[in-house]
C-alpha cells in the first residue's frame, strides 16, 4: 500500500515477553517494515526488561493512548493490571497464539520445566489477555477451533517465510548429502522415533551428513554418530542467521499424535524449503494439509520402518529429490509471502 493510504499515522504498539520468533514470524519481520513504509508508527517494547511499566512513564502513558496493541503468548502480571487499567485509552488488542499452551501444560513427553512454565500461562496469563483482546490470531483452523468456546473473535494466520534462497539446493552427490532437523527440545521425543531410522540410513550411505539443533538434548544414539552434528540451542536471531547460511537436501519433521503437536503450525514445511531442502513430515495436521505427497514433500508413517524407506527412496533419487525441493520452495514463497500478513495485519488499522 502506498504512503498516503489508510494506514499513515496509526500506531502499533507489540508489548514483548520474549517470545521472538512468533513477533517475527507473525509481525515484526512480516507486517512491521511494510506498516511503517506505509507511514505507520510500530514499536517493539520488551516488557522483561521492565519489572513496572510504571519505569516507563511518561512515555508509556503517551504511547498507549490511541494505540493498538499485540500480545504474544505471554505477558507478566503486572503489564497485564497495566492493561486492563488502560484497556478503554488503547484502540484495540491483538492476541497472538502459535501453541495450544493448555495441551503444553499437561503433555507429560515435553521437558518438566517448559510444562510447568505453559501452565501457569494457562492457568493465570491467559483467561486474562483473552477477556483483554479484541481478537486471537492463530496459525491455523484446529488451534482456532480450540479457542473458539473462550473467546468470541478468533482468525487464522499462516505462518510467513522469512527468507528463501533463489534456487533449491543444488543436486547432490552420492558424497555430498545434508539431512537436518531443527525441531527444539520440546520436540526431542519426536526425534527419538524416528532414531533408529537415522541411524540406520546413516550407515548405509557414507556421504551423508546430519545436522541436528538440540545439543545435548539430541538422542545419545544420534549424538554419538560421528557425522551427526549436535548444534547448541541458539538465541532466536542467531538461529536466524544460522538458517540462512545453512543449505539442506533433506529435513525432518515427525510429529507424532499428540493434542500438543496436532495444533502446530506449518513453520518447518517454510525452514526447511528456506534452507534449499525436501521435507519429510509425518502424515498428518498441520502437513497433511499442505504437502502434495511425491511432488513437494513426502508425507510418512509413524512407523521407523517407513521413515527409513522414504529417506533412501529419496538418497537413491537425487534428480527427483531436487525437482520436489524446488516446488517445495515455490509453494513456500506462495503460502508463506508476506504479502498475505500485510493485507491481514492492514485490514485492522484504525
Amino acid at each position: 500500500m502506498a504512503r498516503g493510504s489508510g494506514i499513515c499515522g496509526s500506531r502499533w504498539l507489540l508489548l514483548s515477553d520474549g517470545a521472538l520468533p512468533t513477533e517475527d514470524i507473525y509481525f515484526m519481520a512480516t507486517a512491521a517494515p511494510w506498516l511503517r513504509y506505509a507511514g505507520a508508527t510500530v514499536t517493539r517494547l520488551d516488557t522483561r526488561r521492565w519489572a513496572s511499566p510504571l519505569l516507563c512513564w511518561p512515555w508509556l502513558d503517551r504511547t498507549l493512548a490511541g494505540a493498538q496493541i499485540i500480545v504474544c503468548r505471554s505477558l507478566s502480571e503486572a503489564w497485564i493490571d497495566l492493561l486492563e487499567t488502560r484497556r478503554a485509552q488503547v484502540a484495540s488488542v491483538h492476541y497472538l497464539l502459535d501453541d495450544d499452551l493448555d495441551a503444553a501444560a499437561r503433555d507429560p513427553g515435553l521437558p518438566t520445566g517448559y510444562r510447568e512454565r505453559m501452565g501457569w500461562v494457562s492457568r493465570r496469563i491467559m483467561p486474562r489477555l483473552l477477556a483483554l483482546a479484541d481478537e486471537v490470531v492463530v496459525p491455523n483452523e484446529e488451534l482456532a477451533a480450540r479457542i473458539r468456546p473462550r473467546h468470541s473473535r478468533v482468525v487464522t494466520l499462516a505462518p510467513a517465510l522469512l527468507f528463501s534462497p533463489e534456487m533449491a539446493t543444488p543436486e547432490a552427490t552420492s558424497t555430498g548429502w545434508r539431512l537436518g532437523y531443527h525441531g527444539t527440545r520440546a520436540h526431542r521425543r519426536d526425534l527419538e522415533q524416528i532414531s533408529s531410522a537415522l541411524v540406520s540410513v546413516l550407515e548405509a550411505h557414507s556421504g551423508l551428513m546430519l545436522e541436528v539443533a538440540m545439543g545435548r538434548y539430541t538422542p545419545q544414539s544420534l549424538r554419538q554418530h560421528d557425522r551427526v552434528g549436535a548444534l547448541a540451542p541458539m538465541a532466536w536471531h542467531t538461529y536466524l542467521r544460522h538458517l540462512k547460511g545453512s543449505r539442506l537436501h533433506l529435513g525432518l519433521a515427525p510429529l507424532w499424535p499428540t493434542t500438543f503437536n496436532t495444533a502446530k503450525s506449518h513453520i518447518k514445511f517454510l525452514e526447511i524449503a528456506a534452507m534449499g531442502g525436501v521435507g519429510l513430515f509425518s502424515r498428518r495436521a498441520p502437513y497433511s494439509n499442505i504437502v502434495s505427497d511425491g511432488e513437494d514433500g513426502l508425507l510418512v508413517d509413524d512407523d521407523p520402518a517407513d521413515w527409513q524407506r522414504c529417506l533412501v527412496r529419496l538418497l537413491e533419487s537425487p534428480r527427483e529429490t531436487h525437482r520436489m525441493a524446488q516446488r517445495a520452495l515455490e509453494k513456500a514463497r506462495d503460502i508463506g509471502s508476506a504479502a498475505h500478513h500485510h493485507a491481514f495485519w492492514g485490514e485492522r488499522q484504525c
